[in-house]
């Protein structure tokens, strides 16, 4: 049986804060009962809920690599959890079911991301309009 295992995004397990302006680096590990088996192909899917219903992006490729896929991001949007699953094939055709899915939130890219509300000391008047 082919099982993918260990997914990694940017090396962390589920990192917060990526830039989607920036794009991700996928890893993977592979597992197989059987002896020497390479993968042949991948697919990676990029969902914005859990059940994989709405596909933000999906690559197909024909390639034994599996670390540090670099993967465009620059149509997701900043402040947002995002889901990753993959797929692979090896060289005999067999496939793996879909991996167990990864997260990972992007960060804040856009000026009007960032609203604040800061703390201070409230100043003599205030402090005496409230006494």
């Amino acid at each position: 049986m082919l099982k993918i295992e260990n997914i990694k995004i940017n090396n962390s397990d589920f990192p917060l804060g990526v830039n989607p302006l920036d794009n991700i680096y996928v890893s993977w590990k592979i597992e197989s009962d059987k002896r020497q088996t390479f993968q042949k192909s991948y697919k990676i899917q990029i969902s914005d809920n859990q059940d994989f219903s709405n596909i933000m992006q999906e690559i197909n490729k024909e390639s034994s690599e599996s670390c540090n896929i670099e993967i465009e991001t620059n149509s997701l949007k900043s402040v947002k959890k995002y889901f990753l699953r993959i797929q692979i094939s090896d060289e005999d055709g067999e496939k793996s079911d879909w991996s167990t899915p990864s997260s990972f939130i992007t960060g804040l890219t856009k000026a009007a991301d960032w609203k604040v509300n800061f703390i201070g000391i409230e100043d003599d008047g205030d402090a005496a309009k409230s006494a």
